[in-house]
């Protein structure tokens, strides 16, 4: 199927995301071949070859699918038909409204603060220093089971990398991506993906980038940022 000849419905289709086309077709497949609730998905794998598209592509259109209430993603068992009456099929959804996916999004993020902890450890005041330090700190004190306060001081800690920086161009482009964070694609697969272990990785890769930015080892500070986005990237891979 020729993703890139698809028809949007009440969307431009030449302005549509991959994840939107792909969401789209398999919705229509989906009734067309009579799929009932409960019933599971073909594989990723199947889907994507199907498709002709990525992986990565198809993911992020199994999210939207989900966010409309039309599947179900349980982590480790597959991808499951929901009952009609659980479709909230409105422009509210990333499904109609095109915000960039997950996948798309930390692409694009891991150059950038990559970059941001470099000029952070090379040109941060120690005054940004400073700043940056209370905030790891209190990151660092935050409850598991606590996400809003996980995700403002993570936020937090992003930004003041950036403002570290003295970039202001830098500083906006962060404050774009974070601003991200608050679409419906992403908080859902935030949310599946949730797990002790993941924290705590999350939390040493915090540690470890400020460590870095004070001691004024750019290099290392750029490498670790971008490996802690590469962690982030992974679990979207496995979910």
């Amino acid at each position: 199927m020729d993703i890139d000849n698809a028809q949007g419905i009440g969307t431009d289709p030449q302005t549509e995301r991959t994840y939107q086309k792909i969401a789209r077709h398999l919705k229509q497949r989906i009734q067309a071949e009579g799929w009932s609730t409960g019933d599971r998905l073909p594989s990723e794998r199947v889907l994507a070859t199907d498709f002709g598209v990525s992986r990565t592509s198809l993911r992020e259109a199994l999210l939207a699918l989900e966010i409309a209430g039309i599947v179900e993603i349980r982590v480790g068992s597959g991808v499951f038909i929901l009952p009609h009456e659980n479709n909230v099929e409105t422009a509210s959804h990333s499904f109609l409204s095109g915000d960039p996916g997950p996948f798309e999004f930390l692409e694009v993020r891991r150059v950038i603060e990559g970059q941001a902890a470099y000029s952070a450890a090379f040109k941060g005041s120690n005054e940004h220093i400073e700043k940056l330090e209370i905030i790891v700190n209190k990151l660092l004190a935050t409850q598991f089971d606590d996400d809003e306060e996980f995700n403002y001081f993570d936020r937090e800690f992003h930004m003041q990398v950036a403002e570290s920086s003295g970039n202001t161009v830098l500083v906006q482009m962060v404050q774009w991506m974070w601003d991200i964070h608050k679409g419906p694609l992403w908080k859902v697969w935030y949310h599946d993906t949730r797990s002790s272990g993941n924290r705590a990785r999350s939390l040493e890769d915090h540690k470890e980038i400020f460590n870095f930015i004070k001691n004024r080892e750019a290099d290392l500070a750029r490498t670790a940022m971008t490996a802690h986005v590469d962690r982030v990237i992974q679990r979207f891979l496995k979910f």
